[in-house]
C-alpha cells in the first residue's frame, strides 16, 4: 500500500471498528494490493531480511567454528 491510500485507510479504519471485512472488501483491498505491487515489495524485503540473517549465522558459525543446526533449522523456518 502507497502511503496516503484513502479508500484502503478507510477500509482498515472500519475493519478496526467493527473486528471484519466482508469477502467484497477483502478481495478489494487484495487486488489494490497486488495492483501496487506491495507484495511484491513486501516479499523483497523479507528476501533481504533473510540474506541478512543467514549472513549473520554463516559469521557466527565461521567465528565458532563449527555449524548450528538449530539456528539453520530456525532460519529455513522463516524462509518463504
Amino acid at each position: 500500500m502507497r502511503q496516503g491510500d484513502p479508500e484502503l485507510q478507510s477500509i482498515f479504519e472500519h475493519r478496526k471498528r467493527v473486528g471484519y471485512l466482508n469477502n467484497e472488501l477483502k478481495r478489494f483491498v487484495l487486488d489494490r494490493l497486488h495492483e501496487r505491487k506491495s507484495l511484491e515489495y513486501s516479499h523483497g524485503v523479507l528476501r533481504l531480511l533473510y540474506n541478512a540473517l543467514e549472513s549473520e549465522l554463516q559469521n557466527l558459525e565461521t567465528a565458532s567454528g563449527q555449524k548450528n543446526w538449530l539456528l539453520r533449522m530456525m532460519l529455513q523456518q522463516l524462509d518463504i
